[in-house]
């Protein structure tokens, strides 16, 4: 799968110096590959540009959230969480992640809150009962 990734990688930078119009679509695209590639300072970059063009796709808020949160700027990423939660606020991911943000700054009543409601959400997903079972005794 990363192989794949690479080539598509290299196949939108392409693309982003033959059709510079269109590059915050292919940046929308390389950015997911540079997440997925573990470059995470890129995926942001990119996601960055393609919300300065379409600042209300959440799922790419979400992604330049967990770039922030892989880079360890927690307060940053909570910034990125509410503005996905503002575009869509039902979005389970979203709240997850903010409270696991919030956790890692220690805040724990808001982490705590933001889980809940990811829960409440989706309450099958196992990855969120556990992080609540295993840090809200």
């Amino acid at each position: 799968m990363l192989k794949k990734y690479k080539e598509a990688r290299i196949d939108y930078t392409k693309a982003i110096e033959l059709l510079p119009e269109k590059a915050p679509t292919y940046r929308r695209w390389r950015g997911i590959c540079n997440y997925n590639l573990n470059f995470a300072q890129e995926a942001l970059d990119d996601f960055k540009t393609f919300l300065s063009k379409d600042a209300n796709d959440s799922y790419i808020l979400v992604m330049a959230g967990h770039s922030l949160y892989v880079l360890e700027d927690y307060q940053q990423a909570i910034e990125y969480y509410n503005k996905a939660i503002n575009v869509k606020s039902d979005y389970t991911e979203a709240y997850y992640w903010r409270g696991y943000s919030y956790f890692n700054l220690g805040k724990k009543a808001e982490a705590k809150r933001d889980v809940d409601k990811a829960i409440s959400l989706d309450p099958a997903n196992e990855t969120y009962l556990k992080f609540r079972r295993d840090n809200f005794k």
